[in-house]
């Protein structure tokens, strides 16, 4: 997944912008970090979402990083 966009309801609520960035497959699995962005307040301008990342129109808010992953591909015995 390349971008991803929400809505949220908490405190006064608004809209997130989400750019995967770094990539990385271990032991199989895929692991991404993000650049954070906030998009307007409004709700209903989700789906304006990605053009006005586009323009350039978003403030980046925070970078979202996996560090120290660790997989385990043991799979544990089902328990009745």
């Amino acid at each position: 997944m390349d971008y991803i966009a929400y809505s949220f309801r908490e405190n006064e609520g608004g809209t997130r912008f989400r750019k995967a960035v770094n990539r990385r497959r271990i032991n199989g699995l895929v692991f991404q970090d993000y650049e954070n962005y906030k998009g307007p307040a409004n709700p209903d301008s989700l789906l304006a979402i990605s053009r006005l990342f586009k323009m350039d129109s978003l403030d980046l808010l925070s970078f979202i990083e996996t560090s120290r992953i660790k997989v385990d591909r043991s799979v544990p015995e089902a328990s009745n």
